[in-house]
């Protein structure tokens, strides 16, 4: 078959969606299908047209971005022009243009599948709502005259606002998660700084309010009195420029809390669990968390906010 599938990012760019969505590409790609990928360029030094592990990667311009989207003008006539050589188009949601692609599908008459990684979530404030009702809209057009409609769970299909309506259509395709665990004992890396008397609570994802590490943060001191070496540590982007670095972030002692990066390879990401006394996912909403997957297949106990 020929797939094209449409996204707002792609790799290098690192989520659980992009995760998903190349791991998805590149499994179809091996089995012969030939797969195009289009999506917005989200740094300005990735290549417009290239080839990734036999997955061709269009890339469009960006001109600005609109709270978590990026504008790029190109975007839809690029995908206009390539969707009649592809015999089905792959929407990975939450997606701003989900319905204008939706609608060119059907105009040409080509069925299309949309895999939902779930809702947009903002911090308080009248245009953070007004851009996920806008969002909401967008994508539940899309999901309207969907071939197929997917998410991570059922769980979530029942309990998701943009799916619930639809939820007697959804079908569940777990991620895949193909973390090796590690051999223990698996010394961290040296760079890390970690003391070796720490108790260290592991934390993962990106830096923003849906994701709820104020929650734990906010009961550090009382931790400290039963946990007195307790050392939380994140891996993942920091900051995101879509959404303000929380204010407590600025206020966290550095001796209590360390921020490690992101971490892009699954054997590194092996040896951060390895030093994890448990994996803590307090997410305020989350679609399916492959964070605490990966961490149960490396042995580490996990603790999760009931969402």
């Amino acid at each position: 078959m020929r797939i094209l599938v449409v996204l707002s990012f792609y790799a290098p760019h690192w989520t659980g969606l992009t995760k998903y969505a190349q791991r998805a590409a590149e499994g179809w790609a091996a089995a012969g299908d030939g797969v195009t990928v289009v999506c917005v360029r989200h740094a300005a030094d990735l290549a417009a047209d290239e080839c990734i592990n036999g997955v061709r990667v269009v890339r469009c311009p960006a001109l600005f971005d609109i709270s978590r989207a990026r504008f790029a003008p190109a975007f839809l006539p690029t995908i206009a022009r390539l969707l009649p050589v592809h015999d089905v188009v792959v929407l990975h949601t939450p997606l701003p243009e989900a319905a204008a692609v939706a609608a060119l599908c059907r105009h040409i008459r080509i069925p299309y599948v949309c895999v939902h990684h779930g809702d947009v979530v903002l911090p308080r404030g009248l245009r953070n709502r007004l851009y996920e009702r806008a969002m909401q809209w967008s994508n539940q057009a899309a999901f309207s005259s969907a071939a197929s409609l997917i998410t991570h769970s059922a769980d979530y299909a029942a309990h998701s606002r943009w799916l619930a309506p639809l939820r007697w259509r959804v079908q569940v395709v777990t991620p895949p998660v193909t973390i090796v665990p590690p051999v223990r004992p698996l010394p961290p890396l040296p760079d890390w700084e970690i003391p070796a008397d720490a108790f260290v609570v592991g934390i993962g994802g990106r830096m923003v309010h849906e994701k709820g590490f104020d929650l734990l943060f906010q009961h550090l001191p009382a931790l400290r009195t039963v946990f007195r070496t307790i050392l939380v540590v994140h891996v993942g982007a920091p900051h995101m420029p879509y959404e303000p670095t929380p204010a407590y972030a600025h206020d966290l002692d550095p001796q209590h809390v360390r921020f490690l990066g992101m971490v892009n390879d699954e054997e590194t990401l092996a040896r951060f669990f390895a030093r994890c006394n448990v994996v803590v996912v307090p997410s305020r909403t989350d679609c399916f968390p492959s964070f605490a997957i990966e961490a149960l297949r490396c042995g580490v106990p996990i603790i999760v906010n009931d969402t």
